[in-house]
């Protein structure tokens, strides 16, 4: 058994012992009301009260330990010998004209109450206290309808306190079910919580090591693309150098993104806010873009026409807008890229769309989860955390990230920020907070 559940047993056998223990005080309290029954002290109901006390003492010091098959057979030994005494101290007492004869039809209630998940013990006692009842009646020279009177009622005070008896039973045994379900569940959650937590730490690790060498890789390569640009090499040697150079920087991006996954769960990205012109930056990303979109047939259309000023972090709005871009040259291979950018009083609105294969309303918001990618789009490579990694960006910089699109219709995505993001510095660094698991996959709408 799990320490939990070992507690919870503890913990109830502990409150089934005091309930008995108070029992066995309340048959030694009521002693004083036989002499009352009697007119006179008698030994003999004094003898039947504390030997019914003492086995009700014994069987809850003797519960500690015990497996739940004897703790069964206690108490219905307690149940059938506290029926029996009681129709002794009813016999001793005066008999059929002893108070202790109508009250004693209760016992099965009391029992159903101290002993609730046990129907057996209570129909045990209620069958004893009728056979004991009939005994007393026929010793006083009772009438047969008496004694079908006295057993219609001994029934249907048993009959009633067995049904509340089996039916706290099954309520006892979902409410075991459903606590245990429960102590499962957190305890898959922390499993999974610790899973979470080891497998970004090993991506922040392998993203870390790998992104040495490829540094210095990336760097030879375009030491080599400087040197083919002064007219040395074959042209399949340039072809090959500029393909293994996309290659290498498709690494790198992917590296980045561990990276920025890793930071932003951790809580140890940090924003480096200054005032900047959005609108240059996305000319410039466009710019860089200009021979990945021939490359893809695809033709960029740029309208902006006036600064967007504002205090944001400049590299991290040129990685949103080069995610965006990207994408849009991805799945809009082919036809027209549009960047618009317009500004709305405090607010700057920047919109990327193309004209491509577009998305399902039921992806759109599917696509701003971590390692979630539209369905139907799986020719293409990814990780799934692009969009994701935008969203919390532009979250971080106090906006926020819609997408309109339809499936053959194209996709625009459009990015709102405020001019002054309201967590932003005059300038400096501002740390994303950690994620909850809840947090790590939200929507970034």
């Amino acid at each position: 058994m799990r320490e939990g559940e070992a507690q919870q047993a503890g913990n109830g056998m502990r409150e089934r012992q005091r309930v008995l223990l108070l029992c066995a005080g309340a048959v030694l309290v009521l002693a004083p009301a036989d002499p009352l029954s009697l007119g006179h002290f008698s030994w003999r109901p004094l003898a039947v009260r504390m030997a019914w006390a003492l086995f009700i003492a014994i069987t809850a010091a003797s519960l500690r330990g015990a497996d739940a098959r004897r703790v069964r057979d206690m108490m219905l030994a307690l149940a059938v010998l506290s029926a029996a005494l009681c129709t002794a101290l009813a016999a001793l007492t005066g008999g059929t004209s002893s108070s202790l004869f109508h009250v004693m039809l209760a016992l099965p209630v009391v029992i159903a109450l101290v002993i609730q998940d046990q129907p057996s013990a209570t129909v045990a006692a209620g069958l004893t206290l009728l056979g004991g009842g009939l005994g007393v009646l026929l010793a006083a020279g009772a009438t047969l309808h008496d004694c079908w009177q006295w057993t219609g009622q001994a029934v249907i005070f048993t009959s009633v306190a067995a049904y509340a008896s089996g039916v706290y039973g099954r309520l006892h045994a979902r409410e075991e079910a459903l606590r245990r379900a429960s102590a499962d569940a957190a305890a898959r959650a922390r499993v999974s919580e610790a899973a979470i937590a080891a497998r970004d730490e090993f991506l922040a690790i392998a993203a870390h090591e790998l992104r040495t060498p490829l540094t210095s890789l990336l760097l030879q390569i375009e030491a080599i693309e400087r040197g083919m640009t002064t007219g040395s090499g074959t042209m399949s040697e340039r072809v090959g150098i500029v393909g293994l150079g996309r290659q290498a920087r498709r690494l790198s991006g992917l590296i980045d993104g561990m990276l920025d996954v890793t930071r932003l769960t951790a809580g140890r990205l940090e924003l480096v806010f200054e005032k900047m012109d959005l609108a240059a930056l996305a000319r410039e990303v466009a710019q860089r873009f200009s021979a990945d979109a021939a490359a893809a047939k695809c033709t960029l259309r740029v309208d902006l026409c006036e600064p967007m000023l504002g205090t944001w972090d400049e590299a991290r709005l040129d990685q949103v807008l080069t995610n965006l871009l990207g994408n849009a040259v991805k799945y809009g291979a082919g036809g027209v890229i549009e960047i618009e950018g317009r500004n709305d009083g405090d607010n700057v609105r920047m919109t990327v769309r193309d004209h491509g294969i577009g998305i399902s309303a039921a992806d759109q918001q599917r696509i701003f989860q971590r390692f979630e990618r539209a369905s139907g789009q799986r020719q293409h490579p990814g990780l799934g955390l692009g969009l994701w990694i935008t969203g919390e960006l532009v979250k971080g910089m106090g906006g926020r990230i819609t997408v309109a699109s339809a499936l053959g219709a194209g996709a625009a995505f459009s990015v709102f920020l405020p001019r002054r993001p309201p967590t932003a510095p005059g300038s400096g660094q501002v740390r994303l907070p950690a994620m909850t698991p809840w947090d790590r996959d939200g929507s970034a709408g």
